[in-house]
């Protein structure tokens, strides 16, 4: 997903420079990268190891399951983000919104699997609409992650053969009004 809208930004921005009288506009946004996700899972190997153990549960009851499923995504949801990672994306807000505390994000999950010719994940994780300042965009970011491991999408993942734990970007996109 945040590789697509930023070839659709550049494809929009382009139409508009060569004076298309039909365009289209696509918010400015910031990705936080897969390289984050990882580094979040690095540094809390207790997160890991969660995780290993929700793959290893394909005997459990389905109530056993989302139960397991809700404190591992519980788990993710009540880490804070690294500062450095922190810092990087106030940075990258701050280039592209100069009053981005008084906007509103849709704070997106771009998984790295999500779709493809076999299967379209969409709605399988969980969108945040109207975040407005860092600390609910950092809240985001992390629900974000966690939303991966939730019920829906675990057994959704597995009926599929894809991995449980897949790396994730985030995409915090401005939301726009309708025209």
């Amino acid at each position: 997903k945040g590789s697509s809208l930023a070839v659709l930004k550049s494809l929009s921005e382009d139409l508009v420079k060569e004076k298309y009288e039909n365009t289209f506009n696509v918010p400015n946004g910031v990705i936080v990268t897969t390289n984050a996700y990882k580094r979040l899972l690095n540094d809390n190997k207790d997160l890991v190891k969660s995780i290993e153990d929700l793959k290893k549960s394909t005997e459990l009851s389905t109530k056993e399951l989302k139960t397991k499923c809700e404190n591992l995504m519980d788990l993710i949801s009540s880490r804070e983000l690294p500062e450095d990672i922190k810092r990087e994306i106030k940075v990258k807000l701050s280039e592209n919104f100069s009053d981005y505390e008084k906007r509103l994000f849709a704070v997106r999950s771009s998984g790295a699997s999500e779709d493809s010719e076999e299967m379209s994940a969409a709605g399988q994780m969980t969108t945040y609409l109207g975040v407005k300042g860092l600390d609910e965009i950092y809240s985001s970011v992390m629900k974000c992650w966690s939303s991966q491991f939730s019920h829906i999408a675990y057994e959704y993942k597995r009926g599929y053969g894809q991995t449980i734990n897949t790396p994730m970007a985030v995409v915090i996109q401005e939301m726009i009004g309708c025209e």
